[in-house]
C-alpha cells in the first residue's frame, strides 16, 4: 500500500529551529501527534541549516535542513533536486505561509502534486507595507497573485482574510480554519495571581506596537509591572526606550511552553496584545485558555476573537487608551474575572486543536494524490 506522505514547507524568515526556540516545541509535538494518526510520514523542509538534537519528534517526522547553508533563494530553487525522492512520493505539498507558497507551486511543476497553502496572515494588508518602497509592495502583490491563481487550495485563519482570498481566487477552494489550542496543555491552574502585572508574549517587532505599550506603563494610575516574553529585531531599541522612560518593564526573552503556562499565563494579572495588525494570534487564544483576562488592540484580527466587555477589553492603539484599560481591570476585579471566564469558554467552544487538525486533514485528503 502506498505511503501517505505530507510535505510541509517552512518560512524562510522563521526557520524550524527558530520556531522551537520561541516556545512552540510542545505545540508542534501535539500537532504532529494528531497528524500522525492519518499520515505515515511528514517531512518539514526548513530553510535553517542547524539541526538541533534537543528537539525530539516521532521518527516518522523528518526535518530536512538546509545543511549546506545555501542562500534562501538558491535553496528554494534546489528543493526539487535536493529532495526529489521524497517529493516524488508525496501525497500533497503544504507551504506553511504565503511567504513560502511559491516554493510549493514551483515544486508542483516537477512532481504534479497538489499544493494547499496555509496562510496565517494576509501578506497584502496595507499596514504590513507601511514605510516599504513601492517595488516591495509590487513584489508582494505579484507573489500573492501567483499563489492564489496556481495553488489548488488556500487555508486562511480569519474572516477578513477569507473575504480577500475568495475575491482573489473567485471563491475557489478557500477554507477558513482558525488556529487551535491544546486545552489539555493550556489550561487554568486556578492558582493565586499577581495583583498588578501585565504580560505580553510575542515577537518584538514593529507591528506589535510595543513602544506604545511600554509608554502606557508610565501613565497608569496604579503601579504595575510589564513583563515582555519573546525575541525580535527591536529588542535593544525597546530596552533603550524602557530605560529612557524609567518604565517598570521586565524582558523575559523566549520562554518554553511549560514556563509560560505555569509561571506567567497562570500567574500574571492580565495579558495585553497591542498590535497594529494581527492574523490569528496563538498567544492570545493560549492566554485565554489559561484563564488570564485579556486586553487587545482594535486590530481586526484581534476583534474577531475578542468582543469588548464580553470576553475581554478592546483598546485603542495609543498609550493613553491602553493605560485606561489596564487601570479598569485593576480597579474592577469583578469585570476582570468575568472577562476571563467568558474568554475561557470561548476557547473551549471554538478553538479546539483536535477538531482543527481533523478538519485540516480532511482538506488535505481532498487534494492528495491518493484521494485518501
Amino acid at each position: 500500500m502506498k505511503r501517505k506522505i505530507l510535505i510541509e514547507i517552512g518560512n524562510p524568515g522563521n526557520t524550524f529551529h527558530q520556531e522551537m526556540q520561541s516556545g512552540r516545541y510542545e505545540l508542534k509535538q501535539n500537532m504532529y501527534r494528531l497528524k500522525l494518526k492519518y499520515w505515515d510520514e511528514i517531512y518539514y523542509i526548513s530553510f535553517g541549516r542547524d539541526k538541533n538534537e534537543d528537539y525530539k519528534f516521532d521518527e516518522r517526522i523528518k526535518i530536512l535542513y538546509n545543511k549546506n547553508a545555501y542562500h534562501s533563494l538558491i535553496y528554494a530553487f534546489l528543493i526539487p533536486w535536493l529532495y526529489r525522492d521524497v517529493l516524488s512520493e508525496a501525497s500533497v505539498f503544504m507551504p506553511k505561509q504565503l511567504s513560502c507558497s511559491l516554493y510549493g507551486i514551483y515544486s508542483k511543476l516537477f512532481f504534479r502534486k497538489k499544493v494547499v497553502v496555509h496562510c496565517g496572515y494576509n501578506w497584502q494588508e496595507p499596514q504590513r507595507h507601511a514605510g516599504k518602497p513601492w517595488y516591495y509592495k509590487a513584489f508582494v502583490n505579484f507573489w500573492c497573485f501567483i499563489t492564489y491563481k496556481f495553488s489548488d487550495a488556500v487555508i486562511v485563519t480569519s474572516d477578513r482574510h477569507l473575504k480577500h482570498a475568495e475575491m482573489m481566487t473567485g471563491k475557489k477552494n478557500v477554507f477558513l480554519l482558525r488556529n487551535g489550542v491544546n486545552t489539555d496543555l493550556f489550561k487554568n491552574l486556578k492558582i493565586q495571581r499577581n495583583s498588578s502585572t501585565v504580560l505580553f508574549v510575542g515577537r518584538l517587532e514593529k507591528e506589535k506596537n510595543l513602544f506604545n505599550l511600554i509608554t502606557a506603563t508610565t501613565l497608569t494610575k496604579n503601579k504595575i509591572i510589564l513583563k515582555i516574553a519573546g525575541r525580535g529585531s527591536l529588542e535593544k531599541e525597546l530596552k533603550d526606550h524602557s530605560a529612557k522612560l524609567n518604565a517598570p518593564v521586565e524582558f523575559l526573552g523566549p520562554l518554553e511552553t511549560g514556563q509560560l503556562i505555569n509561571n506567567f499565563y497562570n500567574r500574571e494579572t492580565m495579558f495585553v496584545l497591542p498590535s497594529f495588525f494581527e492574523g490569528h494570534s496563538n498567544a492570545l487564544t493560549e492566554a485565554m485558555a489559561c484563564g488570564i483576562p485579556v486586553i487587545v488592540s482594535e486590530a481586526e484580527g484581534n476583534t474577531e476573537i475578542i468582543k469588548h466587555e464580553v470576553n475581554g477589553l478592546v483598546s485603542g492603539f495609543t498609550p493613553e487608551k491602553m493605560a485606561e484599560c489596564i487601570d479598569r481591570y485593576i480597579s474592577n476585579p469583578d469585570l476582570k474575572n468575568r472577562m476571563a471566564e467568558n474568554a475561557l469558554a470561548e476557547v473551549e467552544e471554538n478553538y479546539n486543536l483536535k477538531k482543527r487538525i481533523e478538519r485540516e486533514i480532511e482538506i488535505l485528503k481532498k487534494f492528495s494524490v491518493e484521494k485518501l
